[in-house]
């Protein structure tokens, strides 16, 4: 691939993931819409998510349309709007499984301070990448054309988005381990984070390798860098709504199935009865769903 076709092979697969990304959004609009009727119940953490799927997609619009319309066009602006939505859509990504991980761990102080500070500077080095492209009009092709990329703040962006999410499985995983009864949300909770990893890594990891390489065009990097985005998007927002469904497919069981499945979530020799069946929440059995005893009630309200 000659240098001279870089541009329209970037601009096919860009349509491309527009196309898939727009699928996306009207495969999962349902739960958009229940949400707006008040069907389900809002929460802030939907704020995070809508961003990160929202802005994921009008990153994938922004860019088709800098490659795509062939009337000039301000790439500078354009190109600084791509920079913000792509990154702040990484970064919501992310929190979706920190915000997850933190309420497994009931928002311990040890937990939680240092796990904000290295999503803080996950912010910042993303907001400060939205100022490491340079972009330009092209009479000749037609287009905005990328003219440099920073390599040096993309593999420090890529290396830290994939360490910190690392850092959020694990923890994920620890508090997990202390839920030997809770085969159900066990799955849910860890596979659907490993699963968003190892996408995710695996799409960032892509462009990092890329951007050892010396004299690779700019193009090449957004090429890579996009699909990344949008897939890290989807995986992360598809996550976050297999949790809320859960929660809401739990509430409309009727009562004593609901019961059962919140007893189940328990270790067998931890149960304790009071009253009409209702299982004690003392020390030992205290499950609240957003930390590492849980009801399943409280999981969908903080993550």
């Amino acid at each position: 691939m000659t240098d001279s076709t870089i541009p329209a092979q970037g601009a096919k697969v860009d349509l491309v993931m527009l196309g898939m990304y727009i699928w996306e959004i009207l495969q999962s609009g349902w739960f958009d819409l229940e949400v707006l009727r008040g069907k389900i119940q809002f929460k802030w953490p939907m704020l995070v998510y809508w961003w990160s799927k929202y802005f994921a997609f009008w990153f994938i619009v922004a860019i088709n349309i800098m490659l795509q319309v062939t009337t000039p066009l301000n790439c500078t602006v354009i190109g600084t709007f791509i920079d913000f939505s792509g990154r702040t859509a990484i970064a919501a990504a992310s929190n979706l499984l920190l915000m997850r991980s933190l309420a497994l761990w009931q928002f311990d102080p040890r937990v939680l301070c240092p796990m904000v500070l290295l999503s803080i500077g996950q912010w910042i080095i993303l907001l400060h990448n939205m100022f490491i492209t340079t972009n330009t009009w092209s009479a000749t092709e037609q287009i905005c054309l990328v003219l440099t990329v920073n390599r040096d703040w993309t593999r420090v962006q890529f290396i830290y988005t994939m360490s910190f999410d690392l850092i959020v499985l694990c923890l994920a995983f620890r508090a997990l381990l202390k839920l030997p009864g809770a085969s159900s949300i066990w799955n849910l909770l860890f596979l659907d984070g490993l699963a968003y990893f190892i996408i995710a890594f695996t799409c960032y990891l892509t462009v990092t390798i890329i951007a050892f390489f010396p004299g690779v065009n700019p193009i090449v990097m957004y090429m890579v860098s996009d699909p990344a985005t949008i897939i890290a998007a989807t995986v992360a927002n598809r996550s976050f709504v297999r949790v809320i469904t859960y929660h809401e497919n739990i509430k409309a069981l009727p009562t004593s199935a609901a019961m059962a499945t919140r007893v189940s979530l328990v270790p067998r020799g931890q149960r304790q009865y009071h009253g009409f069946g209702q299982p004690e929440t003392g020390p030992a059995v205290n499950m609240d769903a957003t930390g590492v005893r849980f009801h399943i009630e409280s999981l969908s309200r903080s993550v």
